[in-house]
């Protein structure tokens, strides 16, 4: 195929093809709701004077009877017109026509007004049961990491049988661990018996609770060396999270030892997408978690990967990397300065940093972004930065400032500006005095200096240029250093070069580090070299204060995203696969009604609301994905419209059924004039939270 032909498969296959799949089925969830307007009122003897697919300007239609059915320039949903029914325009008393709306019961109208809801229920039914007998993959079960701060990582297990020599009580979750139950004040679950499936129903679980609710979970462990699996029950709570959106029991999600693609990111490595990680160091690896175990016993050493590439299995040995010591945090306010500190506490409500000069600063975090400085410090010196990724795009803002200065990974920063090489905090100092204006950046590739040109571009949260950074450990040049430290000082300047740790030769941090620690409590001596000259900095007894190794950290360099773990639920029988959809259209339907009243008590941030450019986005990347992804997205759609459109608010057919009730209670429908008020102020409202949630999904995206 020719590039140009490659160019329009990719456009067609990634853009053109998911989009047009969007329109088509948010067409056919509207069409769906209307068409049930349309057959009820139908039933009840209500005249229709127009039944649309599509809005806007008529293309073609035809009538039949007393109705014309047409099709319209958008193809998005439809609308059914009904004699003595307006949705948006003035209600007019005086309707004589025994064939209209207004003239027929309560309980005809009622109907009419609910169908729409209820065939938008039954189409979410019929695809999730379509789902069922297809198949599909889901996020399994299984406890991917757990944050020691929060209630998982704090949770008393109680074990039935544990193995010989096993304590019959644990604390925390590790990785994996599989949930099997959950049980508590959960609607949703409930519908399962509180059997997990997948791993949604531990976050949904999570994000409908209330703050002091609880829950008794059932988890089995692999334990012991006989492979054997042990039962345990655990009660665990929630706690929100740091952006306040939303509370958590502290659970990551699984993720499978298969490598994945990258996405719109360039990254410089030896492992390929499809590779099956099965080995470290002659080790056998079953999961995730373990090669999470595996790094709290590196010793700075190489390590040989085994990774089962198509039917071979191939040994790469990668470097690890060192990370830690005295980092801080850095707080973007809501203005865009910059707190630069260590956070030292944090709520639900706020976070407050001591900032360098000593003084403590609170945020509330819902104004804020907090970044962790992901730089290696050692007795105050910081090492160069490495390109670890290069973003390809900045969202809507086009080609990153890296992709288009032509940097690669594996590039080491040495100068920056009107700097040689920078820390990570100078380079954000020099992306915000760069934007719209540009600076020079000089890379090291292959032995060989390079200087580009490049212009940060300005986000909401700062001026980025699209660099994904990591510590250059390979070498010991001294790019910063911090002000008090042990290193300043003793004189040691950014651009030195170490040498020598008392007599111990070192040419990586990796080694620095090695040799600290095996001079911890003596005096020591760094040489350094600065240029051609060579000078001697004496560091005085080295205790803990100044260096502690157990600070640090190793990390193994996959530098690939790993695929997530799945499970695979299909129902192959008609009948189950019937009850299955039904009980997921229940539990969709439950859950969105139960995330709203979370958003109204304040447990879930309206920061986590969509608007239908967010659900496009969503809509988009399921299609890319695969059918089955957007078919369940399309069910889920299509139950969330049906409960979202029977809210008793003016305007949806929920506020309609609501003013059915009152004129039932009234024995009178309410005046024309009131009606008209009430819509238009309904009218407003809706537009308000659409145009605040659409500027939202803008924000997001951007």
């Amino acid at each position: 195929m020719s590039t140009e032909g490659t160019l329009i498969a990719g456009i067609w296959g990634n853009w053109a093809w998911p989009i047009l799949q969007f329109v088509i089925g948010l067409g056919l969830v509207v069409f769906f709701h209307e068409l049930g307007h349309f057959l009820v009122a139908k039933w009840v003897g209500i005249r229709v004077d127009r039944f649309a697919i599509g809005f806007g300007p008529r293309l073609f239609g035809i009538r039949r009877g007393e109705t014309e059915y047409r099709v319209c320039a958008l193809p998005l949903g439809g609308y059914v017109a009904m004699a003595g029914q307006e949705d948006f325009g003035p209600q007019r008393e005086g309707q004589t026509d025994p064939r209209a709306f207004c003239n027929k019961s309560i309980g005809a109208r009622f109907a009419v007004i609910s169908a729409g809801v209820v065939m938008n229920i039954i189409f979410a039914a019929v695809l999730f049961v379509i789902i069922g007998l297809v198949g599909k993959d889901f996020p399994a079960p299984i406890v991917g990491g757990v944050d020691e701060q929060y209630p998982a990582g704090t949770a008393k297990i109680t074990w039935k049988d544990p193995p010989p020599g096993q304590p019959a009580q644990t604390t925390g979750l590790r990785g994996g661990d599989k949930i099997l139950k959950i049980k508590g004040d959960s609607v949703v679950l409930s519908l399962s018996g509180y059997r997990v499936t997948t791993f949604l129903d531990i976050a949904m679980t999570a994000i409908l609770a209330d703050e002091n609710d609880k829950y008794v979970f059932t988890i089995e462990r692999q334990m012991g060396g006989d492979g054997k699996k042990y039962l345990g029950v655990a009660e665990i709570g929630v706690r929100r999270l740091p952006d306040a959106s939303m509370f958590a029991f502290g659970i990551a999600r699984p993720v499978d030892v298969v490598f994945g693609k990258t996405r719109d990111v360039i990254v410089d490595t030896p492992f390929d997408p499809g590779d099956r990680v099965v080995g470290l160091d002659g080790e056998d690896v079953n999961g995730a978690w373990e090669i999470v175990q595996y790094e709290k016993t590196l010793t700075g050493d190489p390590v040989t990967v085994t990774v089962r590439r198509g039917g071979d299995q191939v040994d790469i040995k990668v470097q690890p990397l060192l990370l830690g010591g005295h980092t801080g945090d850095m707080i973007w306010d809501g203005s865009g300065q910059r707190h630069y500190g260590r956070i030292i506490k944090e709520t639900e409500e706020d976070v407050t940093i001591r900032l360098e000069d000593g003084a403590e600063k609170t945020f509330q975090l819902e104004d804020i972004a907090i970044w962790k400085d992901p730089q290696l410090e050692i007795l105050g010196m910081i090492p160069r930065l490495r390109v670890l990724a290069v973003q390809e795009k900045l969202g809507l803002l086009g080609e990153s400032p890296a992709k288009r200065a032509a940097l690669q990974p594996g590039d080491v920063i040495v100068g920056y500006g009107d700097r040689g090489a920078p820390t990570w905090r100078q380079m954000l100092d020099m992306n915000q005095q760069a934007v719209g204006t540009g600076t020079h950046i000089t890379v090291l590739r292959d032995d060989q200096q390079i200087t580009a040109r490049i212009t940060p571009k300005l986000r909401k949260n700062g001026a980025l240029t699209g660099i994904g950074p990591t510590v250059d450990i390979a070498s010991t040049v001294v790019a910063g250093v911090l002000p008090g430290s042990s290193a300043a000082e003793a004189g040691i300047e950014p651009g030195m070069v170490v040498e020598k740790i008392n007599d111990r030769k070192v040419s990586s941090w990796v080694d620095v580090y090695q040799a600290l620690t095996a001079n911890l409590g003596k005096e020591v001596t760094l040489t350094c070299r600065s240029g051609i000259r060579t000078r001697a900095f004496t560091i005085g007894p080295l205790d803990k204060d100044v260096f502690d190794p157990g600070k640090y950290t190793y990390q193994l360099p996959l530098d690939r995203p790993f695929e997530p773990l799945l499970v695979k639920i299909q129902k192959t029988n008609p009948l189950v696969a019937l009850g299955w959809g039904c009980r997921e259209t229940l539990r969709m339907i439950l859950s969105t009604y139960v995330n709203l009243r979370s958003m109204i008590l304040g447990n879930v941030s309206r920061k986590a609301l969509i608007g239908p450019l967010g659900i496009g986005r969503l809509a988009i990347r399921a299609a890319q994905e695969s059918p089955t992804d957007f078919v369940y997205l399309l069910a889920f759609i299509s139950a969330a419209i049906a409960v979202f459109n029977f809210l008793p608010l003016p305007v949806l057919d929920g506020g309609h059924a609501l003013f059915l009730l009152i004129e039932k209670i009234r024995g009178r429908p309410i005046p024309a004039k009131v009606m008209n008020i009430i819509q238009v102020a309904g009218l407003v409202l809706l537009l308000g939270v659409f145009l605040a949630i659409t500027w939202q999904d803008i924000s997001r995206i951007l």
